[in-house]
């Protein structure tokens, strides 16, 4: 299977996507789970959870631009973000 025939947010996309890989003579590690970010909440959460990874920079840059507009919070799936609380 090409890594483009991966469906994804599957219980078996891990798996397939390992096998894509390792079929193109590529070697792939393990690295610590992540929430899959499908929506703001899920990206405030992950970002909290590394905050001063490049992910959480990121989404504080973007919310930074988001603040003059409304002040956010992330549903009661993760931690939250308030506009007052972008550097």
């Amino acid at each position: 299977m090409a890594l483009r025939d991966v469906p994804t947010s599957t219980p078996e996309t891990g798996r397939l996507t390992r096998a894509a890989l390792r079929a193109r003579g590529l070697r792939v590690a393990a690295l610590p789970v992540r929430t899959d970010v499908d929506d703001w909440g899920a990206a405030l959460a992950v970002a909290g959870e590394v905050p001063d990874g490049r992910f959480g920079r990121a989404v504080r840059r973007i919310a930074a631009g988001l603040a003059p507009y409304a002040q956010i919070r992330a549903t009661a799936a993760g931690p939250s973000l308030a506009a007052s609380d972008v550097p």
